[in-house]
This record gives C-alpha cells, structure tokens and sequence, in this order.
C-alpha cells in the first residue's frame, strides 16, 4: 500500500483552512446559528426595533425555533426596519402568524414571538410576515407611570394647601378664639354637671322629682282601682247620648232655629218702623205729644196749687 505524504505547505493550508472552518462555525454557533442545519428565512418589517439584535431568539409559545439573522433600515421614507429571522425547516408556519417583538424576560431582552394561528397552509420561505411590537414590563410601567406623577402632583398640591389652611387655623388670633372655645366649653361641661347633679337630687325620693313621680304612681294606682267607676261613668254618658238621640235634639234645634228667625224678623221690623209698635218705637211725634201733654198737667197741678179756688167752689150749709 502506498503512502501519500503531504509536503509541509500543504499541511499548513489544511490547518489554516480547518482553523478558519472552525472559527466560522464558533462564531455562528455563539450566535446561535447552526451552520450544518438547513433554515428557511423569513421577513418582517417593524417601526421600530427597541433593542433588538441579530442572534436573539425566535419562539413559539416560549420554545426557540430560530434566531433574527439581520436587522437593516431599509425603508427610509416611513422609518421602517426590515428585520430577517431564521426558522428551523422542521417548523412550518401557518398563515396569519403574527412575528411580534417582545420582552424575553425582566431585563428587557428582546426576542421575535411567533404567535401562530394554526388552521392555514404555511409560508413559503422568504415570505413577509404580519408584525407587531409589544409593549414590555417598563413600557407599560412608563405608561402608567405618568397619570400616577400628575395624580401625585395634585395630592402633593392638595397637602400643601391643606397644610396652609391648618397653618393659618392656628394662627396667634386662632390659637385665642380656640382658648376661649375651649374654656367656654368646659364652663359649659361644669353647669352641665351641676345640673345633672341638681336632677339626680330631685329625682331622689325625697326630692320634688322624686315626691311628684310618686304623687302620679299613687294617683295612677287610685284611678286603676276605680275602673269599675269610670267604666259605670262611661256607660251613663252612652246612655244620656242615646236619650239625646233619641229625643229627636235635631228636630228640637231645627224649631228652636225658626223661632228665633221669627224673632231676629220680628225685632228688624221694630227696627224699621212696621207697625204699630214699630211707628211707636220709631216715630217721635208721640213722646213729643207726651212730652207737651206732661208739660202742660205740670203747669195745670202748678196752677191748680196756687190758685185753689179758681178752680174747687165750696159751699157751706
């Protein structure tokens, strides 16, 4: 059997070229690439990238099926980048997938997301994919965090006047109209007590309170021993009530009424002068002829006093 030897330049392109074989495939493979397995490569275009890079993962659900292969501004006008990401060929994605760039964990590491939609024949590599950017972790607290600063701003404001208002409360004039409240107050509790005091010493049994409670407890026990009483005294007033009633009050009334009609009609035509005892009463051409008829006797009995015997004639026998 022959022996091939290998001179020593050719020995060392072998090594070199080995060298460098190797060294692509570590770079690739620190990036996550697996040169040796075949990849379909995808498109996705974004309006903004947020930190991703090539080399990041590509997931299903939270498993890795690929890497972003390239990230390049492409569109210049609309600000788009057009990210590529490559997809093991054992992994075929349905149409409508939606390439979503997310929040791999806390930190904020960004990863492409396949959110797959399954029911629909795959893409073809080199396809477009539907994008969308997620809000992570720190962007929906940065979203938040702004009504939380203005609401904190107006409570700060809020605090500030409220301990203005309780500054200006307790002001040297304040802090006197509060002294004197405050003593009145306890003024006031004091005659309070002293009232109650004076109370509790009526309310005993022998105060005024107490004499006059006792005066209403033996008055209420009189009359609930006479109940029988006024139960008979009851009974009597229902029976003088059907008597009333009985003795037709209201026909009795209703005549009592029209006499004294008659009577107002009999006093308004004495009033007005009708009749004989109307004009009597009304016209005073009668107590004038009394009046001259009482005038004229006086005169006669005044005349008749002095002058006897003009008017007797005696004769003697």
């Amino acid at each position: 059997m022959r022996t091939i030897r290998l001179n020593r330049e050719t020995k060392i392109g072998l090594f070199a070229a080995l060298c460098i074989a190797a060294l692509v495939w570590g770079i690739n493979f620190l990036k996550g690439r697996n040169i040796f397995s075949p990849n379909n490569i995808y498109y996705a275009w974004f309006d903004a990238v947020d930190g991703l890079e090539p080399s990041n993962s590509v997931l299903i659900s939270g498993f890795k099926v690929g890497t972003v292969r390239s990230i390049s501004f492409e569109d210049m006008q609309a600000g788009r980048f057009l990210v590529s990401f490559l997809v093991d060929k054992k992994y075929r994605i349905p149409r409508h997938t939606e390439a979503k760039l997310v929040s791999a964990d806390l930190m904020g590491t960004k990863a492409l997301r396949l959110d797959v939609v399954p029911g629909h024949t795959p893409y073809s590599p080199g396809d477009t994919l539907p994008s969308a950017i997620e809000a992570g972790l720190f962007d929906q607290i940065a979203s938040q965090a702004g009504p939380i600063k203005q609401r904190a701003e107006q409570l700060l404001d809020e605090a500030q006047r409220a301990i203005a208002a309780f500054n200006q409360l307790f002001d040297t004039h304040n802090q006197q109209q509060l002294s004197r409240s405050i003593d009145e107050l306890h003024r006031t509790l004091q005659h309070a007590g002293n009232v109650l005091a004076g109370l509790q010493g009526q309310l005993a049994p022998t105060g005024t309170l107490g004499q006059t409670l006792s005066n209403l407890e033996s008055i209420s026990t009189s009359v609930k021993g006479r109940n029988n009483d006024i139960e008979r005294m009851l009974t009597n007033l229902a029976a003088v009530s059907d008597t009333l009633q009985q003795a037709h009050l209201g026909s009795t009334i209703g005549a009592l009424n029209a006499a004294l009609q008659e009577l107002n009609a009999t006093l308004g035509g004495l009033n007005s002068g009708r009749g004989s005892m109307g004009k009597l009463m009304r016209n005073d051409s009668l107590y004038t002829n009394l009046a001259r008829a009482s005038q004229q006797l006086d005169l006669l009995l005044r005349n008749i006093n002095e002058n006897p015997k003009k008017y007797l004639k005696l004769s003697v026998f």
